[in-house]
């Protein structure tokens, strides 16, 4: 009975995920991106079926020396990921952008936010290394427990994403990823732009807006960027708003949103 359970876990899985896929397909679901995609659908059957891992698991024979194993594969990761982390951080804080980050007034720009964020974004090398490095010796002391156990670490990973990462956090690498703008915009100028100069001259100074409208109250508003460009997550991005009164600049919005 136990070895059917080994046999049924792995298959189960793959057959789940096949099917909600299809699922998905026929109704149309949409997702804003293939994080949403992950959440929604893997990390559930992985949470359902990881249950089933370690009931399973703790029925098995020779449990204790995987677990120990696995202690020593989890330290490995723990010094890896450190590591890496802290070499690429240091890469993008050498080569962030100083003039955009003083522009744009990204006040939380330091190196404890890089570190912070690349350790998160990039656990998922780390731990793909690591479960690469330590298959061969996994199989070797027990196929059963690891063909059980592959899916479990990485339903702690996706979690740890999920409630760690969050949402709408700033792209330490390329602040602007998800920021929409037109191709003559120069954010580099915004600087420039002070009240009681004219549409023709900011025009002059920093480019087209995406697109500009009229309110009832004949106030023109120039909306310069916007949200959505990056097509594969979902980052903070600069939101930059001008309005004119009889051709005048009278107010200016300059922010990042993480909405």
């Amino acid at each position: 009975m136990k070895k059917h359970l080994y046999q049924f876990i792995p298959i189960g899985l793959i057959i789940s995920h096949i099917i909600i896929t299809i699922i998905h397909i026929i109704f149309n679901v949409e997702y804003d991106s293939l994080f949403d995609f992950l959440f929604g659908s893997i990390l559930f059957i992985l949470f359902v079926f990881s249950i089933l891992n370690i009931v399973i698991i703790i029925l098995a024979k020779g449990k204790g020396k995987y677990l120990i194993h696995i202690g020593f594969e989890t330290l490995r990761f723990c010094i890896l990921h450190v590591i890496m982390a802290l070499i690429i951080s240091m890469i993008i804080w050498n080569r962030r952008d100083k003039v955009l980050i003083e522009i744009t007034n990204i006040e939380y720009f330091n190196f404890a936010t890089v570190f912070s964020h690349i350790f998160i974004n990039a656990l998922i090398i780390s731990i793909v290394i690591i479960l690469a490095l330590n298959i061969k010796k996994s199989l070797k002391i027990n196929k059963n427990i690891f063909m059980l156990l592959f899916p479990l670490k990485y339903i702690i990973l996706f979690i740890f994403l999920f409630f760690a990462g969050g949402f709408e956090t700033l792209c330490v690498w390329n602040p602007l990823i998800d920021t929409e703008y037109s191709d003559t915009f120069n954010v580099y100028n915004i600087d420039k732009i002070e009240k009681g100069m004219t549409e023709e001259h900011i025009r002059a100074v920093i480019g087209e807006p995406l697109y500009t409208n009229i309110d009832k109250e004949g106030i023109m508003h120039f909306t310069y960027t916007n949200d959505g460009k990056c097509n594969f997550d979902d980052y903070a991005w600069f939101d930059l708003q001008l309005e004119f009164k009889d051709n005048i600049l009278v107010k200016k919005i300059s922010r990042w949103n993480h909405d």
